[in-house]
């Protein structure tokens, strides 16, 4: 399926903004990977990439150091579109750009490079349910208020909790 056939199913699918929120989104699941904070992207990630990136946290935290990405760019590109029996799926190429490395506990490197940025191409799958809601997803459903569920998939004035699968992509494969 092209991004043509694609948008003739989805009026309101623009092709820049689509690629515009995966690096986002690309940037905040590596972000939080530095931080240790995988839950503030989990709304937007399937519960096995979940656990894939729980595990590359993992490892570090035993030797007691840290994983961290650093200078991150992306740019992405769509692969191809296909539909299943319950879902789109698109599929891109993030290219990325980033320094990799690990620090102790008083933040010194201890592996990995903080000044060589490495060329890393990740296939990434988006999935969105068929008859996933149409509804406007900048303003709370709850409230009212103006958000961005892409941000922290809850509302920050009343605190109602978005799962980003009834409303738009997530991510389903990380590669």
């Amino acid at each position: 399926m092209t991004v043509e056939d694609y948008q003739k199913i989805d009026s309101h699918f623009s092709c820049s903004m689509f690629l515009a929120n995966a690096n986002h989104m690309i940037k905040k699941i590596l972000n939080s990977i530095t931080l240790n904070e995988l839950e503030k992207v989990d709304h937007f990630i399937s519960d096995s990439v979940y656990q894939k990136f729980k595990g590359q946290l993992e490892e570090p935290l035993k030797r007691n150091a840290k994983l961290v990405y650093d200078q991150v760019n992306v740019q992405s590109e769509i692969e191809s579109i296909r539909k299943t029996v319950d879902s789109y799926q698109i599929d891109v190429v993030a290219t990325c750009k980033y320094c990799k490395y690990f620090t102790d506990s008083l933040g010194n490197v201890i592996g990995g490079s903080p000044t060589n940025r490495m060329l890393i191409r990740h296939l990434v799958t988006f999935q969105k349910k068929i008859g996933a809601e149409k509804e406007n997803t900048s303003r709370c459903l709850g409230c009212g208020a103006s958000i961005n569920i892409l941000e922290s998939g809850k509302c920050p004035n009343c605190g109602r909790i978005y799962d980003l699968e009834k409303f738009d992509f997530v991510i389903t494969n990380f590669g």
